[in-house]
């Protein structure tokens, strides 16, 4: 018994280490072509808007959100790899069939290892390795290539069928003003998982404790717990119809957590037509607007109230709020604008 588990824990780290090359050379031929974003620097007083639009992209069931200035083109894989480019460095979003899971403390060293044994790559390590929830770890990343240092973000989720990876890494330290862009992309990611279940008609079947309360239309998680006081469509500083969700919001996490991230953490926002789901952007209101405490820092345990204001496509389509849990949608509060 002894040699066959032996066995299978080498074949475990075969597979992982053939992922992780796989992963980190993918990265290495479009950063390596992409002569402009390596090539470029700023100065470390630059930082991407925080009101930036976003553009919605899908890879194997997964949808996410990239801010729209991020050049993008798919990679020789097709549907299982995306290729996008900030101005400085580039992320890699890639989906690798699988049966082995990120949870389990050694396929973790093998897939870690598997990029550390990529040549074109010096130096590589991974570092401060964190649980970001029940389906996912992350990692901070660098590494050396054509003698320039490398810093950035690596998170792996276990998702139906196999591993879904988003990677960053920028040159010259200017990770730091790319943060908060891949903190909000991990953050719009709304994924399969691997144990969801299926009813007849062939939608996920959820569970009946999802923490959203119709009556009060409170959503409560292990994150904060979100109350939508009210909704109202309104104009934005051009004239355009807005639609602003007002809310109070508690923090139930060790840290302090921003009052925006936080809400994008609890729900998403769409407008559903016939053919589409589309998130809603943020919307840039008159100066004269109420503050909409959307900077606000929440302390652990600590309340506040605010609205979210988001540009509409139509005044006619329904808007859904999807409350989200582990960046995976466990209920919807549809309000009607008709």
């Amino acid at each position: 018994m002894a040699k066959l588990n032996n066995n299978f824990k080498e074949n475990k780290m075969k597979k992982f280490l053939l992922v992780g090359t796989t992963l980190l050379s993918l990265s290495l031929l479009v950063a390596c072509g992409n002569t402009s974003s390596k090539n470029t620097v700023k100065s470390s007083s630059y930082k991407t808007s925080a009101v930036e639009k976003t553009k919605n992209y899908t890879l194997h069931n997964t949808d996410f959100k990239v801010p729209a200035s991020w050049k993008e083109k798919d990679g020789k894989d097709g549907s299982a790899v995306k290729y996008f480019y900030p101005k400085e460095g580039m992320m890699l979003t890639r989906f690798a069939k699988t049966d082995e899971t990120i949870m389990d403390q050694s396929s973790r060293e093998a897939y870690i290892s598997g990029l550390k044994s990529t040549p074109d790559f010096k130096n590589f390590k991974a570092t401060g390795e964190n649980k970001s929830s029940d389906n996912n770890y992350a990692w901070n990343i660098s590494f050396t290539m054509d003698e320039k240092d490398y810093q950035g973000e690596l998170v792996v989720a276990d998702v139906a069928e196999g591993l879904l990876s988003f990677m960053i890494a920028t040159p010259n330290n200017t990770y730091k003003n790319y943060q908060s862009d891949f903190a909000k992309i991990c953050q719009s990611i709304n994924f399969l998982s691997r144990d969801t279940n299926y009813d007849d008609s062939g939608t996920d079947s959820l569970s009946s404790d999802s923490g959203w309360d119709d009556s009060t239309h409170t959503f409560t998680s292990d994150d904060g717990i979100l109350k939508i006081d009210k909704t109202e469509i309104t104009n934005d500083y051009n004239g355009k119809p807005a639609f602003c969700v007002y809310f109070t919001l508690t923090n139930k996490g060790d840290d302090t957590a921003v009052s925006q991230i936080l809400f994008q953490q609890l729900a998403r926002v769409q407008q559903l037509s016939t053919n589409t789901s589309n998130d809603l952007d943020f919307a840039m209101m008159s100066l004269d607007a109420p503050e909409n405490h959307l900077q606000d820092n929440i302390n652990p345990n600590g309340t506040i109230s605010g609205y979210y204001p988001f540009e509409l496509e139509n005044t006619s389509d329904p808007v859904a709020i999807q409350l989200q849990r582990d960046f995976q949608t466990v209920d919807t509060y549809k309000v009607p604008l008709q």
